[in-house]
């Protein structure tokens, strides 16, 4: 057993390191897509919308949450913290790195850039979502009803995405010599399903910020997680085979109600022991206000798709306020609780004036959105030397080998 012990330490290492490294592809993908977002004007404005979209849509909230908050948290979230991934998750790191770079290719004039994106990623989530599930059936200790918020919706978010994904890679085989306007059609088509895995997710880190890894989740947060992961995009995929889908009115019934009821649910269980990180529980609380605002719009115009951008928006702030627990659960002070509460009071800012009606807010939005860039390019940066320097290791590993 003793000299097991480094072999064992050596695997889990590389597991937190591949956990750290999703994050880090998923910041670099929102950091491109904010700097392309910015500057989407002009004769390339077409194609940098359409690689904005795509960056935002699909390389920020699903590989943080299942490939990098998945592999650091996930396995003391199910109380087995000695427990390892399959390393096929390699093989996912690998070709969503290859998405990233076929998607910033067609920025350069590789016309079938954008659905190459498109297929590998989804190759990536179909490995990683796969994974995921066998990790928890394979890991988990006792019944379902027992398992941690954290692991339900990993659980529902990863059978989502093994659902619709197998559709988002044949649909973009058939559109290979579309053009940019079409992709972002395209984009729209799957609006519906991957805002319920984003919601979904949202849950799944805001829950990680809040509550310990042994709290369990009440049986009708249980079925909502449910619902909103799983069967809203098993049920999208049925209309959308046959042809019959009101999106926005299906968003309205299916996502909404569901949204605001969770969020009553999160409120109520807010009076039990909840994570002693201000960083964590500020990003997780103004998740929770875009995610009641994205409900409160889908009743005023269902047909939009400003509810859309609210939901990425309100991912955005669980995925941080994740982060900022994981740090501190991790033992390690990438950056301060201060630098996260003046992150957030940028990021917030600038998401609600950027949505202004007026011009001038908009561009003091603008503005601080793109100061947000800044701070998580000193947030990647300080993750990278954490990482580099062997700190992003878990706890219960260093007390396993000293033991």
């Amino acid at each position: 057993m003793a000299q097991g012990k480094p072999i064992y330490r050596g695997m889990m290492i590389s597991q937190n390191r591949q956990g750290a490294l999703l994050l880090m592809i998923s910041l670099i993908a929102g950091t491109l897509g904010g700097l392309l977002g910015l500057r989407e004007t002009g004769v390339s404005g077409g194609a940098m919308r359409a690689v904005h979209g795509v960056l935002l849509e699909f390389y920020v909230i699903t590989p943080a949450f299942l490939g990098g908050l998945g592999r650091l948290l996930l396995p003391s979230a199910l109380g087995r913290p000695e427990a390892r991934f399959h390393p096929i998750d390699w093989v996912a790191v690998a070709l969503l790195m290859l998405g990233l770079g076929c998607a910033l290719a067609s920025l350069g004039g590789f016309a079938p850039g954008m659905a190459y994106s498109l297929i590998a990623w989804s190759l990536s989530m179909a490995l990683l979502s796969t994974n995921t599930v066998i990790f928890i059936l394979e890991n988990r200790r006792t019944g379902f009803a027992d398992m941690s918020c954290l692991a339900w919706t990993e659980l529902a978010t990863s059978a989502g995405l093994i659902a619709i994904t197998p559709v988002i890679a044949m649909m973009a085989l058939k559109i290979l010599p579309a053009s940019n306007a079409s992709l972002s059609l395209f984009v729209g088509v799957f609006a519906l399903p991957l805002q319920a895995i984003a919601m979904s997710a949202t849950i799944g880190m805001m829950s990680s910020a809040f509550f310990s890894d042994d709290h369990a989740p009440s049986i009708p947060l249980i079925v909502l997680i449910s619902f909103i992961g799983l069967a809203v995009p098993v049920i999208w995929l049925k209309f959308f085979t046959i042809g019959v889908l009101q999106a926005g009115h299906v968003a309205l019934a299916w996502l909404s109600v569901p949204s605001i009821a969770v969020i009553a649910i999160f409120i109520r269980q807010l009076w039990r022991p909840v994570r002693q990180d201000i960083a964590a529980i500020i990003w997780s609380i103004g998740a929770m206000l875009l995610l009641v605002a994205d409900g409160v719009l889908q009743w005023r115009s269902p047909t939009g798709m400003a509810e859309h951008a609210i939901t990425l928006f309100a991912a955005i702030c669980a995925l941080f306020g994740s982060f900022y627990a994981w740090q501190r659960a991790q033992s390690m002070i990438v950056v301060s609780p201060l630098f996260g509460i003046l992150h957030f009071s940028t990021f917030f800012s600038g998401v609600f004036l950027s949505m202004a009606p007026w011009p001038a807010a908009q561009s003091i939005g603008h503005l601080m959105m793109s100061l947000c860039l800044a701070f998580v390019g000193v947030l990647l940066l300080r993750l990278v030397l954490c990482t580099r320097d062997g700190q992003a290791t878990s706890p219960h590993i260093e007390m396993s080998h000293r033991v």
